[in-house]
């Protein structure tokens, strides 16, 4: 494994769906640098044929504090910089104040896979799942 397959891209946003982080490896992975994604609305990484569905499903898990994908791994468009739409695996998550309410969102993302078509189950090699994970 190379050195960007090691990278676990972390990005945050508030319950209105405003970037509140977007970590170095978030940069390394999509290009965008944190100055601009932060501030920015999760319109920066979707792809607009998805914003639709992702914005109706993004406040629903605001207003439940539930999300369908939640703790589920799979492969995610995302437009990079550079204007191109990569699937990246990632996780989703709602986070949550310690009284279960829905405090905004978080996403984090491994490198690319060539081939990997969105919204497909990631499928993990034996040889690269950590002990503890999963």
């Amino acid at each position: 494994m190379n050195d960007t397959e090691h990278r676990s891209a972390t990005v945050m946003a508030d319950l209105s769906g405003t970037i509140v982080h977007f970590n170095a490896d978030a940069e390394r992975l999509f290009g965008h640098p944190a100055h601009e994604a932060i501030g920015a609305t999760l319109d920066l990484i979707v792809p607009a044929e998805h914003q639709q569905a992702h914005w109706a499903g993004f406040h629903r898990a605001m207003r439940t504090a539930h999300a369908d994908l939640e703790g589920n791994p799979v492969n995610l468009p995302v437009v990079c910089h550079d204007s191109q739409i990569r699937v990246f695996p990632g996780v989703f998550g709602v986070l949550r104040d310690p009284y279960g309410n829905a405090q905004g969102a978080v996403a984090t993302y491994a490198a690319a896979h060539e081939g990997a078509q969105p919204f497909t189950p990631v499928t993990v090699p034996a040889q690269q799942v950590r002990p503890g994970a999963g």
